[in-house]
């Protein structure tokens, strides 16, 4: 009998229980409501959220400020005006600027004080947006809407211009050292770069098909933008000369789609969320291996980073959750199949044997 016990204590160490108690992602519980978009204020260690209302009052979407030290929702649930939709953030006024159709009917934006903590104006934009990027240079809004990318002023509500972009322009990264912003053209499987000073036409980068582009994230400190390509892979340009640099595969099998991306700037650490069975990934942008992942228990919508702490943030149905990198959870990686397999097969064996002994 004694070895058995050690068997199964040798089964029991290479097969960990599937809880993982110990180190699984912090929930912040979101009200009955859908969290959409996210972006965090790492220099003042805040998280905002919009989302449809659920538990709380206003006129059926709301604003959420997340303390990013004690994630937990602070101090309270703000009404928003406009229709969850896509933000952008200031990081040198914390000011916050969301997309979305206000009770008119009519295509805004409403900006929210960092300083004052609540919303100031709302400024009617007249194209529907689909994706809104803030530059620190120009300090401009860059938009994304219909077939067109738009150059908007917040200072003073009004459009500089508009550069026509393929036939479905979708997210967006700026390069504030050399000037230049990157767009996912989702219909035409590319990445269209412009002039941030006058959306004047750079180059035009093209993706292997079949693909998707949609959200970006650029580490300027590497010069690698990497694209959710809408397939199974997170494609890579090099932003030093706008070229394809490569395909990085981050789920085993072609109907899975990566639609969200965020990284850590500087480290490598690549996150991106892949549909469906909604699974966030990590990878090591600079080996492209793929170091962790996580599957969730229900639909997610984006994926972001506090560039502070490294952690990330995921809306998901009702909750944000918020998860360290995954390579430094070792315990969030379940073995596959038939690794567990050949240690069980292992097990048994050195049980049998060892029991064998035991009674020869």
């Amino acid at each position: 009998m004694k070895a058995l016990w050690v068997s199964l204590t040798i089964l029991a160490l290479l097969c960990p229980p599937a809880s993982y108690a110990q180190s699984g992602p912090v929930t912040i519980v979101y009200g009955r409501s859908w969290p959409r978009s996210i972006v965090i204020d790492s220099a003042r260690g805040v998280a905002y959220i919009d989302g449809t209302s659920g538990d709380y009052p206003p006129l059926g979407f709301s604003f959420g400020i997340i303390n990013t030290t004690s994630h937990s929702l602070e101090p309270s649930v703000l009404g928003l005006n406009v229709t969850a939709g896509e933000m952008a953030l200031d990081p040198a006024s914390g000011d916050v600027y969301a997309a979305g159709t206000n009770a008119a009917g009519a295509d805004s934006i409403e900006v929210f004080n960092g300083t004052t903590q609540s919303f100031t104006r709302l400024m009617n934009v007249g194209v529907p947006i689909r994706y809104i990027l803030f530059d620190s240079v120009t300090g401009d809004l860059f938009l994304t809407a219909n077939n067109a990318v738009y150059q908007f002023d917040p200072r003073t509500g009004t459009m500089l211009r508009k550069a026509t972009v393929g036939t479905l322009p979708d997210g967006m990264a700026i390069d504030t050292s050399t000037g230049e912003v990157y767009v996912a053209d989702y219909l035409s499987c590319s990445v269209v770069v412009l002039k941030t000073a006058s959306l004047e036409s750079v180059t035009t980068v093209h993706l292997p098909t079949p693909c998707y582009p949609s959200q970006m994230a650029l580490d300027q400190q590497t010069g690698s933008l990497y694209i959710a390509s809408g397939s199974n892979t997170v494609d890579v340009v090099n932003t030093v000369d706008n070229t394809f640099d490569r395909s990085i595969t981050v789920a085993p099998d072609s109907t899975n789609a990566t639609f969200a991306i965020a990284l850590q700037e500087g480290t490598g650490n690549v996150f991106t969320l892949t549909e469906p069975g909604t699974t966030v990934t990590q990878i090591d942008g600079l080996t492209g291996s793929v170091v962790g992942r996580f599957q969730l228990t229900s639909a997610a919508y984006e994926i972001t980073v506090d560039q502070a702490t490294g952690e990330l943030y995921v809306s998901v149905y009702h909750d944000v959750m918020v998860f360290e990198p995954l390579h430094s959870q070792s315990s969030l990686t379940v073995p596959g199949e038939a690794g567990l397999a050949a240690a069980a097969l292992a097990v048994v064996t050195l049980s049998l044997v060892l029991i064998r002994r035991r009674f020869k």
